[in-house]
């Protein structure tokens, strides 16, 4: 999202849910620990507004947009595990179904999720929509849209975008319901159609910004807040059974101004075994902003989906 946000005068202490249909699975302290983080330097026009993630299963590639409409792809350069820096291969705008690239209006790209086969997929906001590429180069077709996207706000539609372990690709308005307690899930059928899959209970200020499935299986959800000048963050992970959640663990709470603009973000497993998560931050080209990458790791390790 390029524009700020309203300050909102919630806790940035995460809340035990008690509802009913699933159940807040939550520690005193989080789970996850900080491992590294590095600035990402603006070196090229087009870097900055870094709002979706992807990377390789070694943690050592990675694809990345902008919000001003450019995919970019490279390498992580890493010492002993932790983030040094990064090697940009490519960069280049993101292009219509004509191989012209997208006009401002339509340049709002979010969300990011990579198909083993290649195939790219980016959810945009404002003209809210998801679109696939046949591959870095390729041009955009549109996957279907629903009615419901029509109603979200401006600069809270299709942040969150990820590919489930069963192929099948998901979608996450920033947009909440309900007075700020409701996000909502969309699925794409088998049959070509987006529509509403799960509700996800929200709270604290806090909205969906990204989204990935982990090596365990899980669905893990980056949301974002502003509170006293400063963004603060956390990460959840879900575990779904048919169209329901059956259980959320929050994994990861940060406090105001701990990081940037969390807005990307990319769940791996390293070579202890131990799942990584790691963030993209969005400076909305504004140099009082940080333009970062920041890494956590899972103390807990791989969580099998069944437990």
């Amino acid at each position: 999202m390029r524009t700020r946000f309203a300050v909102t005068l919630a806790t940035v202490c995460t809340a035990l849910f008690a509802c009913a249909g699933y159940s807040q699975r939550a520690t005193a302290e989080p789970v996850a620990r900080f491992s590294s983080a590095i600035k990402i330097p603006r070196d090229a026009p087009w870097v900055g507004g870094l709002s979706g993630l992807v990377l390789s299963e070694n943690g050592l590639e990675f694809h990345m947009i902008s919000d001003r409409g450019t995919l970019a792809s490279g390498k992580i350069v890493r010492n002993n595990g932790a983030l040094e820096r990064l090697e940009i291969a490519e960069a280049q705008p993101i292009v219509n179904q004509f191989g012209v690239p997208l006009p401002t209006a339509f340049a709002d790209a979010e969300g990011l999720a990579v198909h083993p086969d290649g195939r790219i997929f980016i959810s945009f906001e404002t003209e809210d929509r998801v679109s696939v590429y046949a591959g870095f180069d390729g041009q955009e077709r549109l996957t279907a849209f629903t009615r419901e996207w029509r109603v979200f706000p401006k600069n809270k539609g299709l942040e969150a975008l990820a590919l489930a372990p069963d192929g099948a690709l998901w979608a996450i308005p920033e947009h909440v319901w309900k007075s700020g307690t409701e996000g909502r899930i969309y699925r794409l059928t088998p049959g070509g159609r987006w529509q509403l899959h799960a509700i996800i209970p929200t709270d604290n200020g806090l909205r969906p910004v990204g989204a990935d499935f982990g090596p365990d299986g899980y669905l893990y959800l980056l949301e974002r807040g502003f509170f006293a000048l400063g963004f603060y963050n956390r990460v959840r992970r879900l575990k779904l059974e048919g169209e329901k959640i059956s259980w959320i663990e929050t994994v990861l709470q940060t406090i105001s101004g701990r990081h940037g603009n969390l807005e990307g973000i990319s769940v791996w497993q390293n070579e202890m075994g131990d799942i990584v998560i790691t963030m993209v931050s969005d400076d909305n080209f504004q140099s009082v902003q940080r333009n970062q990458m920041v890494e956590y790791v899972l103390d807990t390790g791989v969580a099998p989906i069944s437990d």
